[in-house]
This record gives C-alpha cells, structure tokens and sequence, in this order.
C-alpha cells in the first residue's frame, strides 16, 4: 500500500475521502454553472466513496482485533 503503518494508511484513506468530496464539490459548482459532461462524476465518485469506506471499515475492523479493545467513536 506504500504506506509504512497503520495510522499512515488510515490517515492516507481519510485524507482521499476529503478529496473525493472536494471533488464532488467542485462537480456541483460546475453543474450549476452548466459546464458540460459534469453528470458523469457522480456515479463514479459514489462508486469510489463507498471502496473507500470499505477499506476504513476493514483497517478499522483489523485495528480493533489487532488491540483487542474496541476504538472509540471519533470526537470521544
């Protein structure tokens, strides 16, 4: 994954998650602007969000079996 530890590779995962919805962000300034072909985002970045998602909840997941204690919910 390129990325040496644990929290490097979540850090990595939630850093991308922040820039696909960037991303998504800048798609929907752009569609009310009318710039054409911007409804083609959208599919792929749900697509993309829900891997992410996917692989935060797996790392998540092997963190807690790893420890044995359970993480906390975030802003705890």
């Amino acid at each position: 994954y390129g990325r040496g530890t644990e929290k490097e590779r979540m850090r990595f995962l939630y850093i991308a998650r922040g820039s696909l919805l960037e991303l998504e962000t800048q798609a929907l300034i752009a569609q009310r602007l009318s710039y054409p072909g911007v409804e083609t985002i959208s599919p792929h970045s749900e697509r993309v969000f829900a891997q992410l998602a996917a692989l935060l909840k797996r790392f998540s997941v092997g963190d807690e079996r790893a420890s044995g204690v359970p993480r906390p919910p975030s802003g705890v």
